[in-house]
């Protein structure tokens, strides 16, 4: 899911004046709730190999590694029957091609903290350098990580925009409209949500939380160990 920009327009049936004149279309407002079910592919190359790269400012040269990725994402969205039923190959169904690596990189001189780091280049032109520490090893599992499945109870999301100036600051009015699924809203797509909320595809609590999708995923499998990745 995601928030879009609304495009201005007059007022019309879906968007009668009471709503669209009483919150205009700019500031808190200028959002659109798109709530799409989806499937995607996650394609590894081989590894880089050592790469030499410049240290930070008088630190000698650094040695970085990685592979590369493709990462694609098709929209399965069946608004027939509230469900993610419809065929990835449907045309138009694509809504993402990224490729990009990830990469790991020695400790710079002034902070002593190695790092892993996705370079990711998204055709929106838009291009990302997500990094973060080196997860600490458990030396109790194979592959170093935390035993079981991940605990999604630790990183509970909300998704509602809120302010660049003050985070805790959420945008509520015209937002607020959009997370009623059971009727049909001006600032949402798919309008009609009602038929996910019953089959339990699309929630308002999934739409605050995304974390439960993956939650769910891996409630019934054995999953031997994972490993947690920070990023920002």
């Amino acid at each position: 899911m995601l928030w879009a920009p609304r495009a201005p327009r007059a007022p019309s049936a879906l968007e009668p004046k009471e709503i669209f004149g009483s919150h205009p279309i700019h500031g808190p407002n200028d959002n659109t709730l798109i709530a799409q079910l989806t499937t995607e592919q996650w394609t590894f190359g081989p590894t880089l190999g050592d790469v030499l790269s410049r240290g930070f400012r008088d630190q000698a040269n650094i040695t970085v590694t990685g592979l590369t990725y493709l990462q694609t994402v098709q929209n399965v969205t069946n608004t027939d029957k509230g469900d993610g039923s419809r065929l990835s190959s449907t045309f138009g169904s694509g809504l993402k091609f990224e490729p990009g690596m990830f990469l790991y990189v020695p400790a710079a001189n002034h902070d002593r903290v190695e790092g892993i780091v996705r370079m990711a280049s998204i055709p929106h032109g838009t291009t990302i350098n997500a990094q973060g520490p080196v997860p600490a090893k458990n030396t109790d599992t194979d592959s170093g990580g935390v035993k079981g499945k991940p605990k999604f109870d630790n990183f509970v999301l909300n998704t509602k925009p809120c302010s660049m100036q003050d985070p805790t600051k959420q945008r509520v009015t015209v937002l607020d409209k959009a997370l009623d699924l059971t009727k049909k809203k001006p600032f949402r797509e798919p309008d009609n949500l009602s038929l996910f909320g019953a089959s339990g595809t699309i929630t308002k609590e999934i739409i605050m939380n995304p974390n439960i999708v993956l939650a769910n995923a891996t409630g019934g499998l054995n999953v031997v160990e994972h490993i947690t990745l920070l990023k920002s």
